[in-house]
């Protein structure tokens, strides 16, 4: 479970991430599946975007990124794999930044 500015984020027993709450494109009272996620191991939320990080350590982002590393300047509602971070086992997410703590003990931001 973890929380973001104004929205929601939990894990579902089948690895799938729900979020609930402002996403930056429509209010969601009740819990929806992040499409295009599964497998996923933990979730973070930040100010007006969500984090994912899948069992392969890859990261995946959605909702208000432009600085995320997406190349997406728009908000959106499908997870975008964040291209460079690779081989992640935890992720901590800030106002509009995240944190990356590699395998290999060195912390990506």
């Amino acid at each position: 479970m973890s929380v973001g500015r104004e929205h929601s984020l939990a894990l579902h027993t089948d690895g799938s991430g729900l979020a609930w709450g402002d996403d930056s494109i429509a209010f969601r009272a009740q819990p929806v599946r992040a499409r295009a996620l599964s497998r996923v191991r933990m979730a973070c939320g930040g100010e007006s975007y969500s984090a994912a990080l899948d069992l392969d350590g890859a990261v995946w982002a959605w909702g208000a990124q432009p600085t995320l590393g997406t190349g997406s300047q728009e908000a959106t509602a499908v997870p975008a794999l964040v291209p460079g971070l690779t081989g992640i086992r935890a992720l901590a997410c800030g106002s509009g930044h995240i944190l990356a703590l590699r395998q290999d003990g060195k912390v990506v931001a």
